[in-house]
């Protein structure tokens, strides 16, 4: 089974993203990566 994000799930990723970049990239990049680990890619 292949997993495809919606649309409003891509924009919520990217706001979660850019919400926690404000105040530490690092850990914006490591939740992103966490998303995707989990989304299977």
């Amino acid at each position: 089974m292949e997993l495809r994000w919606a649309p409003e799930a891509i924009a919520d990723r990217e706001a979660i993203y850019e919400h926690v970049e404000a105040d530490h990239r690092a850990a914006a990049l490591a939740l992103d990566e966490l998303f995707a680990a989990c989304a299977g890619g």
